[in-house]
């Protein structure tokens, strides 16, 4: 037959989904509207934009473990100390978490000092900067931590030589100090 058949829209019976924030043990999802007639689900409350479901969940938090690289500034070439944990040299200092501490305690070699930490990025915070120990505090990323070093002052030695033949004139000396 030429007669067009009418179905009546039954209209749909839709249920609002709260979003809900992943966690660590949990994935979450956006908030979303899911019709109980037809199990379609859509982004607004007028079902006019049609979603899959799995456009609606927001992937499970991972656990992030980082990594904290210790590194020693050289000093024209040569090692000036090392940076210890718990009273061993280390390189690096995995399976950090964020907001996690570690104490490090730059040790310098004869004849050098400790000048100060540098640290790159926002990976990573420290109690103390110009301290020698410190208390490393993890961000949310990898890190490296570098212990500066510097040569320790020596003192000054001077030698004077005077030319007994030559007995008039003045002698006059001046020092510089700080440097």
């Amino acid at each position: 037959t030429d007669k067009d058949v009418v179905i009546p829209a039954t209209g749909h019976k839709l249920k609002k989904v709260e979003a809900k924030a992943p966690t660590q043990t949990e994935e979450g999802n956006i908030e979303y509207w899911y019709c109980e007639k037809c199990d379609k689900y859509f982004s607004d409350k007028d079902a006019t934009a049609e979603i899959r479901k799995e456009d609606t969940v927001i992937p499970q938090l991972k656990e992030e473990k980082h990594t904290l690289t210790i590194a020693v500034e050289k000093v024209n070439g040569a090692v000036p100390g090392e940076v210890q944990y718990a009273g061993k040299p280390y390189e690096m200092l995995e399976g950090l978490q964020k907001g996690e501490t570690r104490e490090l305690t730059a040790v310098a070699k004869s004849g050098y000092q400790f000048k100060e930490w540098k640290i790159n990025g926002d990976g990573a915070s420290v109690s103390d900067l110009k301290k020698a120990t410190t208390t490393v505090t993890m961000g949310d990323t990898n890190a490296t931590i570098t212990a500066v070093f510097e040569k320790t002052a020596t003192p000054a030695e001077y030698k004077l030589k005077i030319d007994r033949n030559n007995t008039k004139g003045s002698i006059s000396f001046r020092t510089k100090t700080g440097n």
